[in-house]
C-alpha cells in the first residue's frame, strides 16, 4: 500500500492507495503519529485509492481512531468506494467517525 501526507489549511491528509497488506499497518500508524505531531485541527484518511479492507487494515483504522481521540483531534474518513464504505459502517459509528464522500470532505474542510 502506498501511504503519503499533505496538509491543506490545518488539515491533515493521508492518503491511501492499493491493497492493505498486514506489514502496511506499522506504516501507517507511524504516519498517523506524525500527523499528531503537528497538532492539526482535523485529520482526514482519504481512501479514494483503497478498492477494498481486510481486517488488518480495520484495526488499523481503529488504532488511528484511538490515537486522534487521545490527542483530541478530529479524525474523518473520505473518499471510499460502495464496497470500503459498507464495511467501515459494520465497524465504526458515523457519531464517532464522519464518513464523508470527497465532495463533502472538500466543501467542509478545504
Amino acid at each position: 500500500m502506498e501511504i503519503s501526507r499533505s496538509t491543506a489549511k490545518n488539515v491533515e491528509i493521508i492518503h491511501l492507495s492499493g491493497l492493505f497488506e498486514y506489514h502496511d499497518e506499522a506504516k501507517l500508524l507511524a504516519a498517523m503519529r506524525q500527523s499528531v505531531e503537528i497538532r492539526p485541527d482535523l485529520i482526514a484518511l482519504d481512501l479514494a485509492g483503497v478498492d477494498n479492507l481486510n481486517s488488518a487494515c480495520m484495526a488499523a483504522l481503529l488504532n488511528m481512531l484511538k490515537i486522534a481521540d487521545e490527542a483530541r483531534i478530529h479524525f474523518v474518513l473520505y473518499g471510499m468506494n460502495s464496497r470500503v464504505h459498507l464495511l467501515i459502517e459494520k465497524v465504526f459509528s458515523r457519531d464517532f467517525v464522519p464518513l464523508l464522500t470527497t465532495k463533502e470532505f472538500t466543501e467542509r474542510y478545504l
